[in-house]
């Protein structure tokens, strides 16, 4: 006999299971001797195999359902997602399941814009046990790290625009802040790009810079320079004259790390500049 006590299923977990019986509204999935769970057929429009992989929701009511449309990414972990729509109460972003994920006005950081992208954090929220998103980061990420020091490369990734600057997420674990006044490109949010620690505040907050500051990844970008050169018969147009953008969508750091590094190779006689050019000093 089955029942449908569903308590081993962890609400948004992956889970493959064995197509017990086909109904015209859905499908009862085996979830063990004497367990089961729907799979609604809006969910699964088709099952083609005995198995189908599912995630593990709630309906209106609360109840655990599946639903074989899977989630881009896991629970409580940032990801980028694009807002589909927005009201007073808050907004619902497509997270790739049956049914988007909703960001609650209390868990956004700023006003949603349908049509934009935003770094989201879907999770389970404890007192309704529905899965919901967040765009305040604060929340998942501290914002400070013992582990980070001064001029430390790190990977970061815009999640919001304020006043002072752009909110960071650092190697995906922590939060810092860039200032505009150290911003050479146009940035939005979810954009990915390497940087350096500037600073770590008495507060232990952080503050962060656009491209390399320590010595092996400058020898880093030299030898990009160079590859790029040796690739292109020794010629390149991308000069310290060239702008932040056109340096950045090249070779993903600031203009100053770029010129520091052109000069660098100029100093050590390994390329020539000359007008509008870049050549390889072979």
């Amino acid at each position: 006999m089955f029942t449908e006590n569903t308590s081993e299923l962890h609400i948004g977990s992956i889970v493959e299971l064995s197509i017990e019986e086909s109904l015209p509204t859905g499908y009862w999935l085996s979830v063990s001797s004497e367990q089961r769970l729907f799979l609604p057929i809006e969910n699964c429009p088709q099952a083609t195999t005995d198995k189908v992989k599912v995630f593990i929701t709630v309906d209106k009511n609360g109840q655990k359902i599946a639903d074989a449309q899977l989630p881009k990414s896991e629970l409580d972990k940032a990801t980028v997602l694009t807002a589909k729509d927005a009201t007073d109460t808050g907004a619902f972003f497509d997270w790739g399941t049956s049914r988007d994920l909703y960001v609650p006005q209390k868990w956004q950081e700023s006003p949603v814009n349908p049509g934009m992208d935003y770094l989201v954090v879907p999770f389970v929220d404890e007192k309704s046990q529905r899965i919901v998103g967040c765009t305040k980061l604060k929340h998942f990420y501290p914002e400070t790290n013992e582990w980070l020091k001064p001029k430390q490369t790190v990977s970061l990734q815009v999640f919001a625009k304020t006043d002072l600057g752009y909110k960071m997420l650092i190697d995906e674990s922590t939060l810092g802040l860039l200032f505009h006044s150290d911003v050479h490109v146009a940035l939005r949010i979810g954009d990915k790009l390497q940087g350096s620690i500037k600073e770590i505040r008495d507060d232990g907050k952080i503050n962060l810079s656009i491209g390399p500051q320590s010595k092996d990844t400058r020898k880093s970008l030299a030898q990009a320079i160079l590859d790029d050169l040796e690739a292109h018969d020794g010629l390149s147009t991308l000069t310290d004259k060239s702008s932040p953008e056109e340096i950045y969508e090249h070779f993903k750091v600031s203009k100053a790390a770029y010129k520091k590094a052109l000069g660098n190779l100029f100093r050590n006689k390994k390329v020539l500049l000359e007008k509008g050019i870049v050549k390889l000093n072979k």
